[in-house]
């Protein structure tokens, strides 16, 4: 499973928690910036059609096609986590990441991905729930089996394990740092469900009560 496929996954499950009055998730939305270029269609266009529709893609798709009549282009800045949502009218923000390797790296080649996780800890601190959505999948090793599982990694300023990544003494979130201070994410099926999915929801409220 790619995390594409996975976050797909997670917006399925928390549209059935809507459906039911348990808590709403949905995508940040894109940030970006037009490059300069011939004049673009009054915002008023735009502005209209968000108030009549609520299919954001379409907007977006419109802003980018306006963007390449413009013969320069639409800059996506990818700086905001995957997911924010509410629960019992506390926000939660979430990164969802499928980790095929031993542990999930925090080293990241990509200033996006630090600007992510940094959003996460400033929020945190202000009293939002965040955290790492990490799904393991199962790896068949020479003397072992690591089980599949996922997991939901608080992150917060004030906590152990990153007070030793601002340290620089953590680089990486491994299956044993998940087993310590992670909630497991249990993959269920809600009533007229058909599907196991993640549970997100019961996660958040355990990772809002568990202590730092």
């Amino acid at each position: 499973m790619k995390s594409k496929e996975f976050e797909e996954i997670c917006l399925y499950r928390m549209r059935q928690e809507e459906d039911r009055g348990n808590a709403t998730m949905g995508r940040y939305g894109v940030q970006g910036s037009f490059l300069k270029g011939k004049p673009m269609p009054p915002l008023s266009v735009y502005c209209d059609r968000i108030r009549r529709s609520e299919d954001m893609g379409m907007v977006l798709h419109d802003l980018v096609e306006a963007a390449a009549i413009s013969r320069d282009g639409w800059q996506p800045n990818e700086s905001l986590p995957d997911f924010e949502g509410v629960i019992k009218g506390h926000q939660f923000i979430t990164d969802a990441k499928v980790c095929n390797a031993a542990s999930f790296p925090l080293d990241f080649e990509s200033k996006s991905k630090s600007r992510q996780l940094a959003h996460m800890l400033k929020r945190a601190k202000f009293g939002c729930t965040c955290f790492y959505l990490i799904h393991f999948p199962e790896r068949v090793l020479k003397t072992r089996t690591d089980p599949e599982v996922t997991y939901a990694f608080p992150i917060h300023p004030d906590h152990p394990f990153w007070e030793a990544f601002e340290r620089g003494e953590k680089k990486r979130i491994t299956r044993e740092d998940c087993e310590a201070d992670a909630i497991e994410v249990e993959w269920n099926v809600l009533p007229g469900g058909n599907k196991p999915r993640p549970d997100i929801v019961f996660a958040v409220l355990l990772l809002q009560r568990k202590p730092r």
